[in-house]
C-alpha cells in the first residue's frame, strides 16, 4: 500500500460562482455514489468518484486510488445513510456525513456500524470529486438516540470577499487543545452550537453543549508540526495525525479531521472527526494514584 507522505500544505481552491442548488448536486451525486454501491459494489464505486489526489485513513493517510486499484473488491456489502451535507458559497467545496454498515449480503445481521465524513471537490468537467474520505466504528444505537442528537444546523453564508484565511484559526484551535487543560477549552472558544464531534466506539455527538462534555475527557499531547489545510470560499478543512491521553482509555493515537466555516468574518470549527489508528497492544490507563493498569482493546 502506497502511503502519501504528510507535508505541510495550504491550498487555496479557485473561486467560482454557482447557484443555490449546489448543495442538491452534492446530495445528488453522493446518492448515485451509495446506489453504485449497492449495485456493483465498493471497489467499482469510489472508484468512480475519486479524485485522482484523494486521501483516506487506513492507520495512515493513504493515496486512495492506489489502494482501491491495488485490492479485491469487498465482499461485504456497504451501505451509507447521509444525515448532514454543506457546500462552500462560491459552490467549489462540501462535504456529506453520515451513519455506514457492513453486512455478507442485505438481509444478513449487519457486521459492522460506524460513521463517515467525505470531502468533496468541484473539479472542471466531472463535477463533485472525493478528495478526503475517512470513517468511525461504533456499536449499534437505538433510532431514538439519532432523534435526541439532532440540532438546527447554521445555514449563514459569507462569500469571503477579502479571503480571510483559515490558517491562523486552526493553528489556534490546535495550540487551545494543547495547552495544559483539555479539549473542551479549544471547542469553547472556536465552535459554535452546531458543531459536530465524530469519535470511535461513540454515535455522533451533536451541539455545543454536549461536544463540550465529551471534549473534556480528552487531552492533546501534541501540537502537530505537519498539516494540511484548504480553503476555499466559506469552508475550510484540515488534518493530521494526532494523539490525547483520554481519562477513560489512556493514550490514543490517530487521525484527525477538521472542518470550519466563515462566519461573520471569523472562522469557527463546525465538524472533526477523531479516527483510531488500528493497533495491537490495549490501551494504558492512568489512575487517580498515577498508578498505570492495563485494559483489553474494545471491539
Amino acid at each position: 500500500m502506497k502511503k502519501l507522505p504528510l507535508l505541510l500544505f495550504i491550498g487555496l481552491i479557485s473561486v467560482s460562482a454557482f447557484g443555490q442548488n449546489d448543495r442538491q448536486q452534492l446530495d445528488d451525486t453522493e446518492t448515485a455514489f451509495i446506489s453504485t454501491l449497492a449495485s456493483r459494489g465498493q471497489k467499482a464505486a469510489f472508484l468512480s468518484v475519486l479524485a485522482d489526489d484523494a486521501v483516506m485513513f487506513h492507520n495512515g493517510p493513504t493515496r486512495a486510488r492506489d489502494y482501491w486499484t491495488g485490492r479485491q473488491d469487498s465482499p461485504l456489502l456497504l451501505t451509507r445513510t447521509q444525515a448532514f451535507s454543506d457546500v462552500s458559497s462560491n459552490g467549489q467545496l462540501g462535504y456529506t456525513t453520515g451513519s455506514w454498515r457492513t453486512a455478507t449480503r442485505e438481509k444478513d445481521p449487519v457486521y459492522k456500524y460506524g460513521e463517515y465524513v467525505t470531502i468533496w471537490e468541484r473539479r472542471q468537467k466531472t463535477g463533485f470529486r472525493v478528495v478526503l474520505d475517512m470513517v468511525t466504528i461504533h456499536p449499534p444505537y437505538q433510532p431514538g438516540e439519532v432523534k435526541k442528537m439532532s440540532i438546527s444546523p447554521n445555514r449563514s453564508v459569507d462569500v469571503n470577499k477579502k479571503g480571510y484565511s483559515a490558517t491562523n484559526s486552526a493553528m489556534r484551535f490546535l495550540g487551545l487543545g494543547a495547552g495544559g487543560g483539555n479539549l473542551a477549552t479549544a471547542y469553547e472558544f472556536s465552535s459554535q452550537d452546531d458543531v459536530r464531534l465524530i469519535v470511535d466506539f461513540l454515535p455522533p455527538i451533536l451541539g455545543k453543549k454536549r461536544v463540550l462534555t465529551e471534549a473534556k475527557e480528552y487531552k492533546s499531547l501534541i501540537v502537530p508540526s505537519n498539516l494540511a489545510i484548504y480553503q476555499s470560499g466559506d469552508m475550510a478543512y484540515f488534518w493530521h495525525p494526532c494523539s490525547y491521553d483520554n481519562s477513560v482509555e489512556g493514550t490514543e493515537n490517530g487521525n484527525c479531521l477538521h472542518i470550519m466555516k466563515l462566519r461573520k468574518k471569523q472562522w469557527w470549527i463546525v465538524f472533526s472527526m477523531f479516527a483510531r489508528q488500528e493497533s495491537e497492544a490495549p490501551p494504558v490507563l492512568r489512575t487517580k494514584e498515577g498508578d498505570s493498569s492495563k485494559k483489553p482493546p474494545v471491539h
